[in-house]
């Protein structure tokens, strides 16, 4: 709670390397942390996952609400490896794989109101998802966007086994089309900076298509905490990790600072 694990490493010159920021055999919970600049490095024949954080047993999820995760490298899962990833108001942001899922590689997942952004790949630089079980993936109100492939084709975003399921998330490279995603262009959002709170976030430019768009999942705050209620002014939520308010100013969110 409240934490930092950042700039650190975990090296193999012969084998495997999990979890240069922190590696977990059933489960971890974060609330108002920040896991970056870390690395999972294997030299050779060896595989590296989970830049950020490893979690290697299926039995419980990686959870994480308020949290920002940026910045992180490993050959798959730049930010997260796990069987299971459960996100509330979380940033993902700016990680890298070498490999696959440059923001996250799981099995399944849950995510609500959270932005999965500007995460690089050969493979799918935001999400990947590996199982072809139907209730493997589901989403509320999240941005999946401005993701990368470092490999030519493919598909930037998002690479599923299954549709996602869900509502009203944002999107805009995808294997498998599905209801749950309603908007499909850029979320025009602002670069990666302290817009209060503890923890770094992407604003939302004010004609950004996930303003007022989002699905109401009585949330009290966005992941600033206390003092940055959802849906203000009242009405719809906005989709993704941050709730722009009307007093919002674009000059500082466009990235001058």
């Amino acid at each position: 709670t409240r934490s930092r694990v950042s700039a650190s490493e975990a090296y193999s010159g012969l084998g495997s390397a999990y979890g240069g920021g922190v590696f977990v055999y059933i489960g971890m919970t974060a609330d108002y942390a920040t896991i970056s600049g870390n690395r999972a490095i294997a030299r050779g024949s060896g595989n590296s996952a989970g830049g950020g954080v490893k979690q290697k047993a299926s039995a419980s999820a990686v959870t994480a609400t308020n949290s920002i995760i940026d910045s992180n490298y490993a050959a798959k899962g730049g930010g997260i490896s796990a069987s299971k990833v459960h996100l509330v108001n979380c940033t993902v942001s700016g990680n890298s794989a070498a490999v696959a899922g440059g923001g996250f590689y799981t099995t399944f997942a849950g995510l609500f109101s959270s932005t999965i952004a500007f995460n690089s790949a050969a493979q799918t630089g935001g999400v990947r998802q590996t199982s072809a079980n139907p209730d493997a993936f589901s989403a509320y109100s999240t941005i999946i966007a401005r993701n990368t492939n470092t490999a030519p084709g493919g598909y930037a975003d998002f690479y599923s086994g299954v549709p996602l399921s869900g509502q009203k998330n944002l999107v805009v490279s995808y294997n498998v089309a599905s209801s749950a995603i309603t908007i499909t262009s850029d979320p025009q959002l602002a670069p990666l900076a302290f817009h209060g709170g503890p923890t770094r976030t992407h604003a939302l430019l004010a004609t950004s298509p996930a303003v007022d768009h989002g699905f109401g999942l009585a949330l009290s705050w966005d992941q600033r905490g206390t003092g940055f209620p959802r849906a203000s002014p009242v009405g719809s939520p906005d989709i993704g990790a941050y709730e722009r308010h009307p007093n919002d100013d674009e000059l500082f969110y466009s990235g001058f600072d």
